[in-house]
């Protein structure tokens, strides 16, 4: 296998096992009652700080120092900060089935950004597998959505619509600086922006509800920050720099997906029959960029993987000059 095949392959295994792990959030979440803001305070907070205990702190400093860098993490943590904002405010105005979907929407708003903005062309198979994507969304959905007494409203659908836009351009944000630093560093900085911004609602609404912490919430807030964000979180971001931003983002609907499963085995929740059908064509829609999508155009990985296949790039064309050199004298 070449090597950037196997880089490749190594980015659809990083974000698609760490899309799965995000599908477990809804077990944590469900195991506290603490305010939305709050929780995402603590939870970012500590994944920042667990990824600098564990040696991410000065690869962060030094590759913030690059030009450029640090504007652009800061833009980053702001996009993921606004983009969560929105969608707790969609979830005040809208059921939460609609406003999931607004949320999801992501995809396509990249589809049709990235050629322009960062010159990767959306392929015809991208194109098939938004369907099969988006229409999985759609079918998991499709009670809620259908429902006679869903509840809409244009401020909430504004902010939902919102919400995905703002997901979209974390992506395509994160693609930008994921070939000059790694993803413990675009972590780290997410962590303390969306910590920070978040913070004045979190402390508001902390006061307001009163509220008793309990071991359960310990564990919910180190569940979500351990797994679904400092160790997934880093292994997603970094296996963005190996393939596609389209492809990213729609393995990355493994989440919904595999959320059921999550809640099958730990919350004894029976999946329902729109559900598995959703499940199974979002699955069908990672399948067919994973196995039929163009690879990353240029070099892909670190810069100094990108150094050493051109150095080796070099000395095959060399070779096989001097090879024809030989057979023509």
């Amino acid at each position: 296998m070449s090597g950037s095949c196997s880089r490749r392959l190594r980015g659809y295994l990083m974000v698609g096992s760490t899309a799965i792990m995000f599908g477990g959030a809804g077990v944590w979440v469900g195991m506290t009652d603490l305010p939305a803001s709050t929780l995402l305070v603590l939870r970012m907070s500590l994944a920042a700080l667990l990824v600098v205990a564990f040696g991410g702190g000065r690869r962060w400093v030094r590759q913030c120092m690059q030009p450029g860098v640090a504007r652009r993490l800061l833009i980053l943590g702001a996009f993921d900060a606004l983009q969560l904002y929105t969608f707790i405010l969609a979830l005040r105005e809208l059921d939460v089935a609609l406003a999931v979907f607004l949320s999801y929407m992501s995809p396509i708003y990249i589809a049709v950004i990235a050629p322009r903005l960062l010159g990767q062309r959306t392929e015809r198979v991208v194109v098939g597998a938004l369907v099969l994507a988006v229409s999985g969304i759609v079918v998991m959905l499709a009670p809620g959505l259908v429902d006679p007494s869903l509840r809409v409203s244009p401020a909430g659908v504004a902010l939902g619509l919102a919400s995905g836009l703002l997901l979209a351009a974390f992506f395509l944000v994160a693609k930008t600086l994921s070939p000059h630093v790694d993803g413990s560093t675009m972590l780290i900085s997410d962590g303390v922006v969306v910590a920070l911004v978040m913070l004045p609602l979190g402390v508001v609404q902390w006061a307001g509800a009163d509220f008793a912490f309990a071991w359960t919430d310990l564990w919910a807030v180190l569940g979500l920050a351990v797994f679904s964000t400092a160790l997934g979180g880093t292994i997603f971001l970094h296996g963005m720099r190996y393939i596609p931003v389209q492809h990213t983002s729609i393995v990355g609907l493994l989440e919904p997906a595999s959320a059921p499963l999550f809640a099958l085995v730990f919350l004894a929740e029976q999946p329902s029959l729109w559900t598995l059908l959703g499940g199974v064509l979002i699955l069908l829609g990672a399948a067919l960029v994973v196995l039929f999508g163009a690879a990353e155009e240029g070099l892909a990985g670190f810069p100094e993987e990108a150094v050493a296949e051109a150095e080796a790039s070099g000395r095959r064309l060399g070779a096989e000059s001097g090879w024809q050199d030989g057979t023509t004298g």
